[in-house]
């Protein structure tokens, strides 16, 4: 197990901080999201909690707007899922990008998680997840601001059997886990 951690958390880093396969080719740049914030925990692959400068209350949780990931505790794909958006916030400049709908029902911030690279290009975390088949598409207007392109990486990722969709993949779906859980 930790030989393998330790391989996925090195996959994790390589594609954050050696290229840009993931940045944003948009125009979407740091200076659209204001201030950095500060992960300071990920509950899984979707929900952080961050510190938000000059922000009250002092930390928020936020919800990853338009995915869905394994749960923690659904075997080996709620674990990559945690571990990858673990490894992936870990030391980055972060930055939140809002929708239409502030909050979720259990009073969650919803947003898209943009992550700075060392060559100083963003990474939308909502939809590296989509990519490497960490997460199922879970959209729910009004928060739609990037549905065609978190639709496009979840087609892909299927189509190439990317994460969960390749050999030995998820059971059943994360909203189904939560229902029988």
């Amino acid at each position: 197990m930790t030989i393998s951690v330790f391989l996925l958390a090195s996959s994790f880093l390589w594609h954050i901080f050696s290229e840009d396969s993931y940045s944003d080719n948009s125009t979407v740049s740091r200076k659209d999201f204001g201030h950095a914030v500060e992960v300071l925990s990920n509950y899984d692959g979707d929900t952080i909690t961050v510190h938000i400068p000059g922000h009250k209350p002092w930390k928020e949780r936020v919800r990853l707007i338009g995915i869905d990931t394994p749960e923690k505790d659904q075997g080996k794909w709620g674990s990559k899922a945690r571990l990858f958006t673990k490894y992936a916030t870990r030391g980055s400049k972060v930055y939140l990008e809002r929708d239409v709908q502030a909050r979720d029902k259990y009073k969650r911030l919803l947003a898209y998680v943009w992550i700075e690279t060392k060559k100083g290009s963003l990474v939308m975390l909502n939809e590296w997840l989509l990519r490497e088949g960490l997460a199922e598409l879970f959209t729910f207007p009004p928060n739609v601001k990037y549905v065609d392109r978190l639709k496009d990486s979840y087609m892909e990722a299927r189509e190439n059997k990317a994460g969960m969709w390749g050999e030995g993949g998820l059971e059943m779906s994360p909203s189904r886990y939560r229902d029988l859980h």
